[in-house]
């Protein structure tokens, strides 16, 4: 039944039936999905399968830009489910558009700090406080990579 559609590596999918772009975005959840057969898929996996292969089953794939709508293949990125996590706890502490950087409000100052089931037995490691939160992310972003963990950067 698929090879009834075309998948594009910009995140659409066309059906040759109807000559046109389909899909819908899930109200509940935000993710394109389309129904072939009686079988609903979501799109962002279409992509990836057609252009990278089968998915890992430890991996997860993730929105490079959060948005769960643009399934572009190079805003498509495989994950581990734990780094997936560690990306959306951003979205949890307002406080920040920073992965691993929050506002301390009693200190009035910009705190950096990292988590990993690699490193201090899980445990939140405290790695300073800062004037800004780019000053918190950058030092966050050069423990990463001086310590070699492959977790995500704010600056790339």
């Amino acid at each position: 039944m698929i090879e009834n559609y075309i998948i594009s590596d910009d995140g659409r999918v066309w059906s040759k039936f109807s000559n046109r772009f389909i899909g819908t975005i899930d109200k509940k959840t935000g993710y394109c999905r389309i129904g072939i057969g009686g079988k609903n898929y979501r799109v962002h996996r279409l992509v990836w399968m057609k252009f990278r292969g089968e998915i890992p089953e430890h991996l997860e794939i993730d929105h490079i830009n959060d948005i769960r709508s643009d399934n572009r293949l190079v805003n498509l990125q495989l994950l581990t489910h734990a780094e997936n996590v560690a990306k959306q706890l951003k979205f949890l502490n307002k406080s920040s558009e920073f992965l691993g950087v929050c506002f301390d409000k009693k200190a009035k100052k910009w705190r950096a700090y990292f988590r990993s089931k690699e490193y201090n037995n899980g445990k939140l490691k405290h790695l300073g406080s800062f004037k800004t939160a780019i000053e918190a992310a950058r030092f966050r972003d050069d423990f990463i990579i001086k310590n070699g963990f492959s977790h995500r950067l704010n600056f790339p």
